[in-house]
């Protein structure tokens, strides 16, 4: 039987509620709080240092893939936050890009598995998808609420969210095609979800 070992320790670099983890491949790891401030940590847990201190709450936090950016790891990593906006931002702690991106909160955000697209969802109900350098893409999608959370498919071409009660797949072939052309014309597009799974009886 496999046993997971833990190890606690109780330094506290973070004064309020910790709202997004993201660790590189490069074994780089990332904490951001409701106090504002992102710090980094080493893989024994221990703190390294406070690397930047942003302006508004975050709500999401991920590295960009690893996978895209070989095997030194990552420079680049996004935060998502409560004024609407999503920073992309370098491993030193400078702000590359701001992007206001949602009317209200920005509830979560991921990058496509192969790198070369970040989605983005909000209180206003709408799914979004964005480049690498924080240009807008497309609509993929209009919830009937907040969407609190959205995943892609493995082959990025698919995209899961939720709304309240239900989960909702956008259509492989449709999304596919859009993006595509989207991408080609440099427009944006808006994408209706087709299929509905619902959580509850």
């Amino acid at each position: 039987m496999v046993q997971l070992k833990v190890n606690t320790w109780h330094t506290k670099k973070h004064k309020e509620f910790a709202t997004g983890v993201s660790w590189s491949g490069s074994n780089d790891l990332l904490s951001v709080a409701d106090d504002r401030t992102i710090w980094q940590w080493n893989v024994d847990g221990e703190p390294q240092a406070q690397l930047m201190e942003v302006e508004s709450c975050c709500t999401d936090l991920l590295w960009y893939p690893t996978v895209q950016a070989g095997n030194k790891g990552s420079d680049l990593f996004v935060v998502g936050c409560t004024d609407g906006s999503f920073k992309l931002i370098s491993k030193t702690g400078r702000i590359e890009k701001s992007v206001q991106a949602h009317q209200g909160a920005v509830t979560a955000l991921r990058w496509s598995n192969d790198g070369t697209s970040l989605a983005t969802c909000g209180e206003d109900g709408l799914v979004k998808s964005w480049s690498r350098t924080g240009m807008f893409r497309a609509q993929l999608a209009q919830a009937s609420g907040t969407i609190y959370t959205l995943c892609w498919s493995p082959e990025s071409d698919a995209m899961l969210f939720s709304d309240g009660k239900h989960l909702v797949i956008t259509p492989r072939p449709a999304l596919a095609r859009a993006v595509a052309m989207a991408r080609a014309r440099r427009k944006p597009f808006a994408l209706a979800p087709t299929l509905l799974l619902n959580l509850t009886r």
